[in-house]
């Protein structure tokens, strides 16, 4: 496995780790009972299930290898670390935490990634004279 698919692979887990974290905090800790997704504001409710629905989709991306997945991944990295502070700040739950940090790795490797394609492309390119 090239150091390249370690790191697609890395980023898709993430994003579904935060998916998950997500999903944790909006059913107050059921992934299988709702129930508990009613005590949450509706904005919340419809706010987190966005989120979760676009970490799902860009860690499809990913897989995929889809070219434009680094570039999806740094834009939405700066949502989460915002979504994952005001989580940790406002509820004090640890899991806010948890998707901070982990979209900071997300973004550090999808930067990563897109600065080696953009290193890749300028070698493979015609010299200029």
């Amino acid at each position: 496995m090239s150091l390249g698919t370690a790191i697609r692979w890395a980023v898709a887990i993430g994003w579904l780790t935060n998916a998950l974290l997500l999903e944790h905090i909006i059913t107050l800790g059921g992934i299988t009972n709702t129930s508990g997704v009613s005590q949450n504001p509706p904005l919340f409710v419809a706010v987190g299930l966005t989120m979760i629905a676009l970490a799902v989709a860009i860690a499809i991306l990913i897989v995929m290898d889809a070219r434009p997945w680094p570039v999806v991944s740094l834009a939405a990295t700066v949502g989460y670390v915002v979504a994952g502070s005001w989580l940790r700040l406002e509820n004090g739950d640890d899991s806010g935490a948890v998707i901070t940090l982990t979209a900071l790795l997300i973004g550090v490797l999808s930067l990563a990634t897109l600065g080696a394609r953009r290193r890749t492309a300028a070698r493979s390119g015609s010299p200029k004279e």
